[in-house]
């Protein structure tokens, strides 16, 4: 899972995504979701994914493919069917971002452990440059301050 500067998601599907579209998907041909009549499938999931368009396009392909589909409500579903729809997909929906938060702490993690000998390394050099003033003096410190401006 990758974050562009736009913020949108893309990359690989997780298989909680793919639980939670499959159900939106279900609904949205049944015509249960709170959504506008005439509000396209592809739009809407990529609304709630928080994704391009074309993620969805890509994603539903050959016998799978969306298309042009539609949201009609259906006028005579029950209250409580819309209401268990609700809520089933909520929870889905809440397991996914839960994947999605654990991936992103994950992300976090590998890059602090890729980052850490670099930081290390930088660390020791700076510790050393203060030893050299240390050991230098007022003079010393001048010098060094006069090099560093040298080096850029």
């Amino acid at each position: 899972m990758e974050r562009p500067s736009s913020g949108l998601r893309r990359g690989k599907w997780t298989q909680e995504e793919e639980a939670y579209v499959e159900r939106v998907i279900r609904d949205f041909n049944g015509g249960l979701l709170d959504a506008a009549p005439g509000t396209t499938l592809r739009s809407y999931l990529s609304d709630k994914l928080n994704c391009d368009p074309m993620r969805i396009t890509k994603k539903f392909t050959g016998d799978a493919s969306i298309g042009k589909r539609v949201f009609h409500p259906r006028e005579n579903a029950s209250p409580a069917a819309v209401e268990r729809s609700r809520r089933e997909i909520a929870e889905l929906e809440a397991t996914w971002r839960r994947k999605l938060e654990q991936q992103r702490r994950e992300a976090e993690a590998a890059d602090r452990e890729r980052r850490a000998p670099h930081v290390a390394l930088e660390l020791r050099s700076r510790a050393d440059r203060v030893g050299r003033v240390r050991r230098r003096g007022l003079p010393g410190l001048l010098s060094t301050f006069e090099e560093a401006l040298r080096q850029g």
